[in-house]
């Protein structure tokens, strides 16, 4: 269960007479494939494709096979990418039908990952670090994902700050900040205790690495309360616990966090992350815990990336009408994610 109470107030997007433009303005629409993945249309040098969105890395990336078969140049990327591949030059890249002209992408090893009943994928699209349009540049515009009707919008930073939401009277308004990696995180407030937190659209569940459920909350795959997933086998393949998670405005009741391994070169610090929320002391771009689409697909998300502040309300909230009664306090019931065998 997911319930949002205390809501800002959303201001008039028509701005205050007299005074600065307020309006947003939208640069474009793209439609989304929704599955495990999140997918969005690209053309590449003008071949079309599809890339994962992700909203837990640090910039944008594509494969070292799709590059190579694209016969993409591919030159030295810069600190701190210098253990990578590389990067590549794209001399024009399209995301939907909004035209992104010349940017680079981070070249992976790893080649694409084919992902049940969606295309396959040819890299990644950050969000809210965005692409590189130049080296060292962030791709500077506001991510809205509108998972309700399977949709980005793509809005320019250049409005007042905090009125950006036109879908809702009320959200939850969520500073960030972006780590040294380029990571947006934040706190939440998991089971009492505040933790260093970030959004990722590309994964299906939401997780918590077992070295810092230890140290933070006591508990690992083998304490006492721990759901463990088994196979037709009989063999366990993943560990859940029941957490409840609170950020400004919104509240995750029972949220079904799924416990995975440890960063074994990162040691746990109780107050290093924003807000004095625990973490990890020594590593960045992979905070402890990690919302995941079972939550996110619930949710209606606006990143606006000069405030570095993340607007949250239902994703089928609406405007109230003359008819409708107080509508203080959303909820939202969230379906566990199926077991993944």
């Amino acid at each position: 269960m997911v319930s949002m109470g205390s809501m800002w107030p959303v201001a008039s997007l028509a701005g205050d007479q007299g005074a600065t433009d307020c309006r947003l303005r939208q640069l474009a629409s793209i439609d989304l494939q929704i599955g495990s993945a999140v997918l969005i249309p690209v053309t590449v040098d003008g071949t079309s494709a599809s890339m994962t969105l992700n909203s837990g890395l640090p910039t944008s990336i594509i494969y070292q096979q799709v590059a190579t078969e694209m016969k993409l140049a591919i030159v030295q990327a810069p600190a701190p990418y210098a253990n990578f591949p590389g990067m590549v030059r794209i001399n024009s890249m399209s995301l939907g039908s909004f035209d992104a002209g010349k940017i680079q992408l981070l070249v992976v090893s790893h080649g694409p990952m084919p992902t049940p009943g969606l295309p396959t994928s040819i890299g990644s699209i950050a969000i809210p670090a965005g692409i590189l349009p130049r080296p060292g540049a962030r791709f500077r515009m506001d991510f809205e994902l509108d998972f309700a009707h399977k949709k980005l919008n793509l809005f320019s930073t250049t409005h007042c700050p905090g009125k950006v939401v036109y879908w809702a009277d009320k959200a939850a308004a969520i500073p960030y900040t972006i780590d040294k990696l380029g990571t947006a995180v934040f706190p939440i407030e998991l089971d009492g205790k505040k933790i260093s937190s970030a959004l990722q659209v590309g994964s299906p569940s939401t997780l918590i690495h077992v070295d810092a459920s230890k140290a933070f909350y006591g508990f690992d795959e083998h304490s006492e309360g721990i759901r463990h997933d088994t196979s037709n086998s009989g063999k366990t393949v993943n560990h859940y616990r029941a957490m409840q998670m609170t950020l400004p405005g919104l509240s995750v009741l029972n949220a079904d966090v799924k416990l995975v391994p440890g960063l074994a070169k990162c040691w746990v610090s109780p107050n290093w992350g924003p807000e004095h929320s625990a973490t990890y002391g020594n590593c960045y771009g992979n905070p402890p815990l990690t919302l995941g689409g079972d939550v996110l697909q619930h949710l209606r998300l606006y990143f606006a990336t000069e405030e570095h502040v993340l607007y949250v309300t239902a994703a089928d909230a609406t405007l109230p009408t003359e008819s409708d009664e107080s509508n203080e306090r959303l909820r939202i019931v969230v379906t566990p994610a199926q077991t993944e065998h």
